[in-house]
Formats: C-alpha cells, structure tokens, sequence
C-alpha cells in the first residue's frame, strides 16, 4: 500500500468502506462481490474468526487513512 498513489489509496479506502459497511463477519455469508474484496485484500485467512478479521480490516483502513494524509502534506 506504500506505493499506490492518492488515487488509489482512496480507491482502497473506498472498497474497504464498502467491506465493511456490506459484511458482518460474525453473522454473514459473504456475496460474490465480498468474495473477491477478500480475495483481493488476501482477508482469507482470517474469516474463522470474526474479531480477527475485523482487526485486519481496521489496520488496513488505518494504513490506508494514514498513507492518503501523509501523501496530501
């Protein structure tokens, strides 16, 4: 993520918005469109178990947040 640009930091940020607002990993059974955010984001892994998987996706936003501020100062 350290290289995107602020294009595509803010297109990373956008799908893990979008992850996060259309998937409950404690209750839901993930869409087509789920799959392949997971896929993409290599979120595998980490879907036996919710809190994990919600620990991963955070720190992702969080870098992604970060990189987007730091390339705007």
């Amino acid at each position: 993520m350290h290289n995107q640009t602020v294009k595509e930091l803010k297109n990373t940020k956008q799908k893990l918005d979008f992850l996060c607002l259309h998937f409950d990993p404690f209750h839901s059974e993930p869409s087509e469109e789920i799959k392949q955010l997971i896929q993409e984001f290599e979120l595998e892994n980490y879907l036996d178990d919710p809190f994990s998987f919600t620990n991963q996706v955070l720190q992702l936003l969080d870098e992604a947040e970060t990189n987007i501020k730091a390339q705007i100062q």
